[in-house]
């Protein structure tokens, strides 16, 4: 944990003067002039949501928030439940939220962020989620606090203050100890306002890789396409036969069903291959069940190098059909009941060709159309399966035609590991620029032009001396007119 929130912590703790002189994180620890730090109710006013159970909630009547409506710092009132209006009007008319009003997640997922929009309302408060707002707009702005909240300075904090074993929380009283960067007006307008150039420059970098794996999907589903039709290898056809149609059945030796038997994570000698363990054209063997079995089933269910492994059954018809290639690594294994292996004629096919028709768009639009069912369960079964047909053009193609697909794959492959890796540093990019913001970094040239206002009246130590004579002004006259009552 940093150990500058450590200290911060400590002296809220130890009830120190209001205005501190240590800082979220050290950085700012090394130049206590860039901000100064204030506590978090002295300039901002929080309130979480009442706990509600769940035979209040209504078919309709008013929305209210839970952390699975906040998303992409927007709220989703598709995914709101409601409370009937009277009991709000009598009851939690306080917990009404106003458009502006910051909200954040609070327990488990701590730090989903929205701000309250006009069609957003009418909405309701919630357990779990705080509402913040500005005291005074004139001394701390929404925008700038809004920012605070989505900053690691912000859920470092919350790490370090939260309670709870299975699901964390951050409730009110942890709040009273947090502690905020807290510059002059003027600054904070300067920092919301960088942020909100900056982050959008970074939100449409993502949104531009988010698009990239979707093309790079289109692409192999494409040359899959060529591969099958035989446009891939149209050079080879000026002078060879572009091959013969035939049906799945008629290039296998044999298509058989997988153990209905009972698999274990502890029990058994066999390694059991199940629907998990087909990945995209491979098997993944990290996540095994076994059993054991006589050695009639170990022969019948035996699988070689080569072999095809198919789903034939699922709830999701997507996965029906979907196809992985036996390895000399998967032959010790055996293969549960709602798998189809395929063992194919090596002499006709090469049964990575095979696998490539499998996964075609062509042959996926006829599994699919096949397999759907409206009782739940989606099929394909082994007659509808080696009636498949496909193009099988003479072997030496064939295997020229994986050689030319698995270059095209390994150049998407790459390009998709970049884009990963992209993803990752954009990722980063956004906590990067915050923590700059509340170092006071991004406006460090504005501060050396803009001496007027962050001095003097304007200066951030002012407004809080201000904020401090309004409260002791306002217990004053509380004071006052509890004696003048008595």
């Amino acid at each position: 944990m940093n150990e500058s929130i450590k200290l911060a912590n400590e002296g809220v703790q130890q009830n120190q003067e209001q205005q501190l002189n240590y800082s979220i994180n050290s950085e700012i620890m090394e130049d206590q002039s860039v901000m100064l730090i204030c506590n978090f109710p002295d300039v901002i006013y929080f309130q979480e949501g009442p706990g509600l159970r769940k035979f209040q909630y209504r078919e309709k009547g008013i929305p209210f928030l839970n952390i699975r409506t906040l998303i992409n710092e927007r709220v989703d009132k598709s995914l709101c439940k409601f409370l009937d209006v009277d009991e709000v009007n009598t009851k939690y008319q306080h917990f009404l939220l106003e458009e502006g009003d910051i909200v954040c997640s609070t327990s488990g997922t701590i730090g989903k962020t929205a701000i309250i929009q006009k069609q957003d309302l009418p909405m309701m408060l919630n357990t779990s989620i705080i509402r913040f707002r500005s005291l005074n707009e004139k001394v701390m702005t929404t925008s700038y606090i809004y920012y605070f909240l989505r900053s690691n300075d912000f859920l470092l904090q919350a790490e370090k203050n939260a309670t709870g074993t299975a699901q964390k929380n951050v409730g009110p009283s942890h709040l009273k100890e947090f502690v905020i960067p807290f510059p002059p007006l003027a600054e904070q307008q300067q920092i919301a306002a960088k942020l909100d150039e900056l982050l959008a420059q970074v939100d449409n970098l993502k949104t531009r890789l988010d698009t990239i794996p979707k093309i790079l999907k289109r692409f192999r589903q494409s040359v899959l396409a060529a591969a099958v039709s035989g446009k891939l290898t149209e050079d080879w056809h000026a002078t060879k036969s572009l091959g013969v149609v035939l049906t799945i059945g008629e290039v296998a030796s044999d298509i058989r069903y997988g153990t209905s038997k009972k698999c274990d994570y502890e029990k058994g000698n066999t390694p059991v291959i199940r629907i998990p363990n087909i990945d995209n054209g491979f098997l993944n063997l990290t996540d095994m069940k076994f059993a054991d079995f006589d050695d009639k089933e170990l022969k019948s269910l035996s699988l070689v190098v080569g072999d095809l492994l198919l789903i034939r059954s699922n709830g999701s018809v997507d996965l029906v059909g979907k196809t992985a290639l036996i390895s000399e690594n998967d032959v010790h294994c055996l293969y549960a009941g709602y798998l189809i292996r395929i063992r194919l004629n090596q002499q006709l096919v090469v049964p990575k060709y095979v696998l490539y028709c499998l996964q075609s768009s062509q042959i996926r639009k006829i599994i699919e159309m096949q397999a759907r069912s409206t009782s739940g369960v989606n099929n394909i079964n082994s007659k509808e399966l080696a009636a498949l047909p496909f193009l099988r053009p003479s072997l030496q193609e064939q295997t020229e035609i994986v050689a030319r697909v698995e270059q095209l794959f390994a150049l998407a492959d790459q390009i998709e590991q970049r884009v990963k890796d992209a993803q990752s540093r954009v990722n980063h990019l956004t906590q990067a620029i915050l923590a700059k913001a509340f170092r006071g970094e991004l406006t460090a040239d504005w501060r050396a032009q803009n001496p007027d206002l962050i001095s003097g009246e304007n200066s951030a130590e002012a407004l809080l001396a201000r904020i401090k004579a309004e409260r002791e002004m306002v217990v004053k006259h509380k004071k006052t007119g509890k004696k003048e009552k008595a």
